[in-house]
């Protein structure tokens, strides 16, 4: 099999697949009385993610897609530091019928 673009090789449960970008064919494993997908080590990597990693599981008609969560308040106020606080920010003077 020839491939026009690079493919990685990548070890899955027992299995080497070839792989385009991040496309990706795999298959579930049983986990408990759950279903698992089993995520390389090289994707993982790739995308910034790693055991204990919070992922959101959005479900469509016929597609399951895994995603890290967006920002959150409390990520981000975990942030501030000191350092990167800044004073107010001056608008200017009311215009219309603000209270200030």
């Amino acid at each position: 099999m020839r491939l026009d673009m690079p493919a990685f090789l990548l070890y899955i449960q027992s299995r080497y697949v070839r792989s385009r970008g991040h496309d990706m064919r795999t298959h579930l494993s049983k986990w408990g009385h759950s279903l698992a997908v089993r995520i390389p080590r090289a994707l993982a990597e790739q995308i910034g993610v790693k055991e204990g990693s919070p992922i959101e599981i959005i479900a469509g008609s016929d597609s399951i897609v895994l995603s890290k969560p967006g920002y959150t308040l409390d990520g981000l106020l975990a942030e501030v530091r000191p350092g990167n606080l800044h004073g107010e920010t001056d608008t200017g003077r009311p215009v219309g019928r603000e209270e200030w």
